[in-house]
């Protein structure tokens, strides 16, 4: 499922929009901490001071929480975007009718 969710207290500060997706279960990179393996939460955030999406992840070791944007996730994090926002406006469009 992806859907909008709503920014908590401080990650306004941050970021202007948060989205939930199922398709970002399957990422995996390296911790750069410690090398462990971590695991991406389901979440990616939008700065639009930066214009880029960033992805949400865990280390499987020491559960720290990391959100990096990255280049191999660029195409993923903004057709995920396109299309929750197109439904986002489908729906506001139903709504109206």
């Amino acid at each position: 499922m992806d859907e909008i969710r709503s920014l908590q207290v401080g990650e306004e500060k941050l970021y202007n929009m948060k989205i939930y997706s199922d398709s970002l279960l399957k990422l995996i990179r390296d911790c750069p901490d410690d090398g462990h393996l971590m695991r991406a939460t389901g979440l990616m955030y939008f700065n639009a001071r930066i214009s880029r999406w960033s992805v949400e992840y865990m280390c499987t070791k020491d559960k720290e929480v990391y959100n990096i944007g990255a280049r191999d996730t660029d195409a993923l994090t903004k057709q995920i975007a396109k299309d929750v926002l197109e439904k986002k406006n489908e729906d506001i469009s139903s709504e109206s009718d």
